[in-house]
Order: C-alpha cells, then structure tokens, then sequence
C-alpha cells in the first residue's frame, strides 16, 4: 500500500509539473491605452481582442500545459484601497494611487537579460528625487506582485536608510514566500512558487502601450521595448522555452498588427514616449504610423537558419575591418601584437573572434589569419549568409559600357587598397573577388576621384532601380549589392545571433556605422568605436573611449570582462 500511495503521489506531482502550471496576468484593460484620444468602446474591443489572443499564445508556447489566470485591475485597486483604508500608504505600483507614489523600476541592459538595479521609472526623477517628497513615518507600502522577492528587499533597505518605516506590504499577486522580508507580506492572491511558471502585465507585450515594455538602460538614458525579439529575450523576461521565443515573438508582432489596424492613423510619437525613444535608436523619426513600424519588425524577425561558424563556450565577437579595426590609412592604430593578445585572451576565456565586413571572402580570410584571428568571417556584408546573388556579369557590363560613353578608362581589376592592392593611373576599376556583390574604385592620378565616383555612382543608382548603391566619394569607392547595404550585415548577425541563442552563447558585432548595429540587441549585441558617426553610437549598446584599434581591444575587454 505505501509503494503504490508513493506512485500515486509521484503521478499527481508530475500531473501538476506538466499540467497544472499557472500564469497569472493583471489586465490594465484601458488604463494602458489612457494616453491615446480614440472612442472608449473603439480601445476595449481592440484591447480585448488583443488580450483573448495574447493569451491564446501563450497557451501555444507551453503546449496548452498552461492556466492562464486574469485578474481585473479594477477590481483589484477596490480591494487594496479597502484594505488600506486608515492607513497612510506609499505605492510601488504605477496603477494604484498611495498618499505617496515611488514610481520606480527595475532596470536591464539591452536585451533583457541583464539586470542593472532599481532605478526611477522614464520620465520620473531618480529614487533620491522622489524620497524626498516623502516624510519619514510609518507606511504601507502597495506592490503591484512579488515573485522571488529580490525588488522589495533592495526597496526596502533604500526606505530604511531615508527614516521610512514600513508596517506591512500589500501585494496583489505573491508567488513564494520571500525568506529575506522580515516586513509582513498582506497578499490579495498567493500561490507557491512551484505552481507558477511566471507572471506578466499583457500591456507589455503591445507596442507603444502607456508605461509598457521592459525598462532598458542605453550609455544615453532609459528607453522601454515590448518583452519579445528584436529588443527582448522573452525567455529570460517571460519563461518562454528557448526554443519557442522566435516563432512566440513573430506571433506577438502579429498581434500587434492587429490591434494596431484598429487605428492605422497613430504615430509612434502618439503612443508610449520611451518606446519611442527605443525606435528613435533604430532609424525611426516618430512620425511613423505603428502599424508599420509593428510590420517592420515582423520583417526584422525574418532570417535565414544560419548554424554559428566556430564552436565556443562562451560566443563570437564579429569586428568591422575598414573604419573600425584598422584606420582610413589601411592601418592598425596599436601593435598586431597588441591586438593578438586580446584575442588570445578572448579564445582562452572561450570566445571567437571572426570579423564581419563588405570585404570579399579569400582576402578577408587572409588577413585574419595573419592577425591571430581564427573566428568565422562573413564576407561581402552579410550576402554571404542570405545567399542574394546579384547578375555580376550584367552589372560590369553596365559599368564598362558607361565608360565607354564616357571616355573613362577602365582599369585593371584589382584588391581593395586594405589588402594590398594596387590601382594606379586614372579610371575605373572593378574589385576582385566578389561573388555576391560588386565593388568600383574610381581614380584620379592615383587618388580617390570624388566627381568621378559621385558621377558613376548616380548613372548606376538610376539604372539599376531595385538594387542598392552605396557611394563613398571620399574614397572613390561604389558598392553595389542586392539590397539595402545599411541592413545586410544585420540579417546574417540576427541569424547566426539566433543560433548561437539556442545555444545559451553570446553574439556581439563591433564597427563604427549603422550598417554594423543589427536592431536586434536580444540576439546580437552592438558596440561602437570612439570614432563611430553620432547614428551608429546611438545604437549602441557600448561605446568605447578609443578610437579604431585601441577602441576595439577596450569593447572586446569590456565583454569578456
């Protein structure tokens, strides 16, 4: 009888690990939309549309092994106030008023996961700030939930140093019973911490939502992104399996999409304020319409399965050549040895060390391998991993049948300047090695020729409509490629970023333009060179003190630590 009681009871606990798992939500309903001007009855049914299929995903991601469980703000706030009447209170919770609001957050890195500390909300002063208009005496102080309890000890010490006495915490959701809190914990609805996968605010999964999304800190200030890829790691925020968090975030954009064609005509800068300054980072000027900022990222989210290219422990640190890692001379600013040791102390604590450029692929090899670095390469701007070819043939036809027209010579084909090469005399030349783009040298007495590549580059941006031209006059250099330049790179870091993802690694780019910054810090981090353009660093999760090489080696200290 005792070993068949103890099979039961081994039945009924895997039944409740498999099966009974819960996930609570608090519905804000339409205090998340406040700050939108549109008919009320027009935002509740979009709202709980968006809700009935938020939580239809969510089913989806755990193989329906879930109970979602709704709690209604409303009738949550009536309960709190009715428990605190009397009493004077401090509120935690940004939808519940106190006699005094402490409108704090926890605040991450770019990407989710990990955590900086407790800092005051965007848009509110920093903790010191707001205690100050708070007097010292004895409060209860209003949670919003508890969950492992590390927040309200980190709060409640900040309380106890600035005379603040708190008599009881009231929550709205406990989860567990935090060991470390010696303060009384009055809880509206509790559960065991083995009873419950995690807890989440839906606004936080909707696009420019008032007070919703991650709080992210960038070396610039706060910004807020909804808790899924391209900006968040929606398992570590939201304990989604790994290997659902892709396919789980193209679902949430989806969801968006629908909401937001409910109101095709709100801006981004009429929605969330630091969601906006979250997309400003990216390229977007808020006057954007939502919807089509939501479809972009759906886009961003599209990539080819790319498997990472060396095995390591920790992850792989791609670095721009030109601009970044060697200068507008062709050359490193420190010692190659200076730069070997780095990378050797890199491979030693388990990172790679590849490079990511618009370089062909045999030169690019090469020069990695005489500066140590032994990593993966990706070549000609990232087309080497979305295998977009262009009609090559075609193209330096095109080329050579204008400058025919036009009386200029065409040049031997030759390396790029960085590899050695050598153009001489005064013409075009065409560049060596490409197998999925095409490059242009146009030159004067061996110089750069500005009016020259600014001519050529023009005639060719008007020939070939749908194909991108990328003209650096300063250089004598045009670049022809299959699509955006500006976003190539970034496709083939978010593939390979995916794959090393699933594979609990890391994936980091380094370079100096925004054609190096993927916009997708939860699968690829970006750090940037002192000598990066103002775009490029606004992106950047990291910004180095040191320009070119010296810049590399510091960001590259600064991730391996």
């Amino acid at each position: 009888m005792e070993k068949k009681s103890s099979i039961q009871s081994t039945k009924k606990l895997q039944a409740l690990k498999n099966e009974d798992k819960k996930y609570p939500f608090r519905n804000e309903d339409l205090w998340a939309l406040q700050h939108l001007n549109l008919d009320p009855k027009e935002k509740k049914m979009a709202w709980d549309k968006f809700i009935k299929d938020l939580y239809k995903t969510f089913h989806w991601a755990f193989s329906g092994k879930i109970k979602i469980i709704n709690y209604d703000l409303e009738k949550m706030k009536k309960r709190i106030l009715k428990k605190t009447k009397g009493f004077k209170t401090i509120s935690l919770d940004p939808c519940v008023q106190g006699d005094y609001n402490l409108y704090i957050s926890r605040v991450f890195l770019p990407g989710g996961k990990k955590d900086v500390g407790i800092m005051g909300r965007p848009g509110f002063g920093s903790i010191e700030q707001q205690l100050r208009q708070i007097p010292p005496r004895n409060y209860i102080v209003m949670e919003d939930d508890i969950f492992s309890g590390g927040t309200i000890v980190r709060i409640l010490e900040i309380f106890k140093s600035n005379g603040i006495n708190v008599l009881e915490i009231l929550t709205g959701i406990q989860v567990g019973k935090p060991t470390s809190v010696n303060i009384p914990i009055s809880s509206l609805e509790k559960y065991s911490s083995d009873e419950v996968i995690d807890l989440n605010d839906p606004r936080d999964f909707l696009a420019g939502s008032f007070g919703g999304g991650l709080v992210i800190q960038y070396p610039d200030g706060l910004v807020r992104a909804p808790y899924v890829l391209p900006f968040v790691d929606t398992h570590a925020r939201s304990s989604i399996p790994k290997e659902k968090v892709l396919e789980f975030s193209k679902k949430i954009w989806e969801l968006n999409i629908a909401f937001w064609q409910n109101f095709p005509h709100i801006e981004v800068n009429d929605g969330e304020k630091y969601f906006a300054k979250m997309l400003a980072k990216i390229g977007y000027s808020g006057k954007e319409k939502i919807i089509d900022v939501c479809k972009d990222m759906l886009r961003l989210l599209n990539f080819p399965d790319e498997p990472p290219k060396t095995k390591t422990e920790k992850g792989i640190i791609f670095i721009d050549l030109n601009d970044t890692l060697i200068d507008n001379d062709n050359k490193l600013t420190l010692s190659v040895d200076k730069l070997k040791t780095v990378i050797l102390k890199a491979q030693e604590k388990s990172w790679g060390i590849g490079l990511c450029s618009d370089s062909p692929e045999e030169p690019l090899k090469n020069w990695a391998q005489d500066h140590g670095i032994d990593g993966p390469v990706i070549f000609e701007n990232g087309q080497s991993v979305s295998q977009e070819k262009l009609d090559t043939d075609n193209i330096k036809k095109i080329i050579e049948a204008w400058a025919k027209d036009n009386e200029v010579e065409i040049l031997p084909e030759a390396l790029a300047p960085e590899f050695g090469g050598k153009i001489l005399g005064s013409g075009v030349a065409i560049g060596l090695g490409r197998n999925f783009s095409v490059s242009i040298f146009c030159q004067k007495n061996n110089l750069p020729d500005l009016l020259l590549s600014e001519k050529l580059g023009s005639y060719l941006k008007d020939k070939l409509k749908n194909i991108s031209v990328d003209i650096s006059p300063e250089y004598g250099f045009i670049g022809i490629h299959s699509s955006d330049y500006r976003q190539m790179k970034g496709k083939a870091l978010r593939a390979i970023g995916w794959a090393l993802y699933r594979e609990n690694k890391a994936c980091w780019m380094l370079g100096n333009s925004i054609s190096d910054a993927t916009q997708a810090p939860a699968l690829c981090g970006f750090g940037a060179v002192a000598n990066a353009s103002d775009l490029a660093k606004n992106m950047a999760d990291i910004i180095a003190k040191g320009s070119f090489t010296e810049g590399v080696i510091e960001l590259i200290e600064n991730i391996i630590g």
